[in-house]
């Protein structure tokens, strides 16, 4: 991965920020820069996680390319900004129209996506509809993509309060975490307004729901997708 000198970034228009990152239009894409809060062994193991990304040519169309690492050397001290990547285009799952048979069909891909990053220890918790991007090609984009987990960096740098309260109740770290992460996604992406139109859930995925709503691990239903407990789609 190659990597350039904060002082020869020139950063445009701030477009979002997060927790641990603002993000800048540059001319290039997007330049996501670290927020002061991000300490130096956080810094080190996003960079790790970006290198260990780089290793799966098959991976990488699912999530957005890493132009470079944005560094400075100050005192003979390596210190890492922030990264360019790419500025996918394509929409927000929220911005566009979709049928019901066509969310579930996009579940399926995301789940299919997970499955392909979970082969090699990856892990993708923070599933949220600003972390997705559905491209022209029918492509699912991973975005926010050095949040991951992987073999050598286990712990997530920040917990999604969605879910905080799953782990603090018992919930595991890895692919439990996941499915829970994905389930509650589910139920919102499936939602055409959440609290007036609820899915329709067999007796199982009335258990598994509770369970959810509550943030409660059950060790029967930690594996279940709850896509797969819709009665009628």
């Amino acid at each position: 991965m190659k990597e350039r000198n904060i002082k020869t970034i020139k950063k445009g228009e701030n477009i979002g920020n997060g927790s641990e990152a603002r993000l800048y239009q540059v001319p290039e894409g997007i330049y996501k820069e670290f927020t002061p809060n991000v300490n130096s062994a956080k810094r080190t193991g996003k960079k790790d996680k970006l290198y260990f990304l780089e290793q799966f040519t098959s991976l990488k169309k699912y999530y957005p390319h890493i132009y470079y690492l944005v560094i400075s050397i100050l005192k003979r001290q390596y210190n890492i900004h922030g990264y360019v990547m790419e500025d996918v285009i394509g929409y927000y799952l929220n911005e566009i129209t979709l049928s019901y048979e066509e969310k579930i069909t996009i579940l399926k891909l995301i789940r299919l996506i997970l499955a392909e990053f979970n082969q090699v220890g990856i892990y993708y918790h923070d599933l949220r509809i600003p972390n997705l991007k559905v491209t022209a090609d029918n492509n699912i984009i991973f975005l926010d993509i050095d949040s991951i987990t992987t073999p050598e960096h286990p712990n997530l740098d920040v917990i999604p309060s969605q879910l905080e309260l799953y782990l603090v109740n018992g919930g595991q770290h890895g692919p439990n975490a996941q499915i829970a992460m994905f389930n509650k996604f589910t139920n919102t992406f499936l939602q055409e307004d959440y609290y007036q139109k609820r899915i329709i859930l067999d007796k199982d995925g009335m258990v598994l729901m509770k369970n959810l709503i509550n943030a409660t691990p059950d060790s029967a239903f930690d594996h279940e997708y709850l896509y797969e407990h819709i009665k009628k789609i």
